[in-house]
């Protein structure tokens, strides 16, 4: 049984005066320049605990993937559970005194850097693994739009999922073959609009390659709205809900992981599905798995029985109001196992 990842992640604003970012190798560079490194995102990885239980799980390790402002990726494996760290946290060489950071290059200072900043014991050292930009950014085609530079400013962008990326995976491409077939079919969808569909705007494009996908701006997630506890129409937002689940099977697209965070809701409590990297054709193959306790177990095909199934699952879910603060399981029916996801 592969482990399951728990991703502590969002998509992230777009500030008005961004440029599109640099995917160049990083290199050193002086000290004056203030190099910096932000976290992107960070996965818990479990294992099975009891043999012939799928649910029983214990803690693997912590993935966590960085992107330096010099330009490049990287990722590393930390062995124990960490404390709570924001993804979008931006560090620099100033978190380490001058004796503490190494000689040996901007990797390693930065290494040295994030474990200063997780508080990790002093025997414990990081090493960063770089992420070439081919197996990650995709190169743009003539059938894929590029997100019209006026727009971008009020739009949220997805990124790739790094962490996915595995330096020694026989697969590498995994990544990089997610975030273009999103984008394919996210074209399909932005040909045939439908309310409860998340608005896609295109491609974030650099260097000729796919950066990120850009979408309209939401809320908060459907999780998010039941949290606040305010009074909610629940029987509306389960058929809106509906309705883009049968729009997407018009075109003969299947979702493949409905789940309280991957619906989206508008100013008007309008339910936005959201989220199309496990989208594909019905009867095709999965690139990626859905979330386990939502999904269907051991699913690899596209089948509208899926998102029937997440459907029947999120009806169950919202019968209940959530009455456990911090309990993240069906049975406390306050929301899910955060994000958990199948290698």
């Amino acid at each position: 049984m592969p482990a399951r990842k728990r991703p502590r992640r969002a998509e992230t604003p777009v500030e008005q005066d961004e440029d599109p970012a640099s995917i160049s190798e990083h290199t050193d560079v002086s000290p004056a320049e203030l190099p910096t490194m932000e976290i992107l995102s960070v996965e818990e990885a479990f294992k099975p605990g009891s043999e012939g239980d799928p649910n029983d799980v214990v803690y693997d390790h912590t993935k966590m993937s960085v992107e330096f402002s010099t330009g490049g990726l990287a990722y590393t494996i930390i062995n124990e559970p960490i404390s709570s760290v924001e993804v979008g946290t931006v560090l620099d060489l100033g978190h380490l005194s001058d004796t503490a950071i190494p000689s040996e290059g901007l990797e390693h200072k930065f290494a040295a850097a994030l474990a200063n900043h997780l508080e990790l014991p002093s025997d414990q050292q990081l090493v960063l693994v770089h992420i070439p930009e081919e197996a990650v950014f995709p190169k743009l085609s003539s059938s894929l739009t590029k997100a019209p530079d006026s727009i971008i400013q009020y739009c949220y962008i997805k990124r790739p999922c790094f962490s996915g990326y595995e330096a020694d995976d026989e697969n590498q491409n995994r990544v990089r073959e997610v975030i273009l077939q999103e984008a394919k079919i996210c074209e399909i969808l932005n040909q045939n609009p439908h309310p409860n569909i998340a608005k896609y705007w295109g491609c974030k494009v650099a260097n000729d390659r796919i950066l990120g996908l850009y979408f309209g701006k939401y809320v908060m997630t459907l999780q998010e709205r039941i949290e606040s506890r305010v009074p909610f129409d629940v029987q509306h937002c389960l058929k809106g809900i509906k309705n883009g689940i049968l729009h997407l099977h018009s075109l003969g697209l299947i979702h493949n992981d409905i789940n309280p965070t991957n619906i989206m809701l508008d100013p008007s409590d309008n339910p936005v599905i959201i989220d199309f990297d496990a989208c594909t054709a019905e009867g095709g193959k999965l690139l990626k798995g859905g979330t386990p306790f939502w999904d269907l177990e051991f699913t690899e095909d596209a089948s509208r029985k899926n998102d029937l199934s997440g459907l029947s699952k999120l009806e169950e879910w919202l019968d209940v109001p959530p009455e456990y603060e911090g309990c993240l399981c069906m049975a406390c029916n306050r929301g899910m196992p955060q994000d958990f996801k199948f290698d």
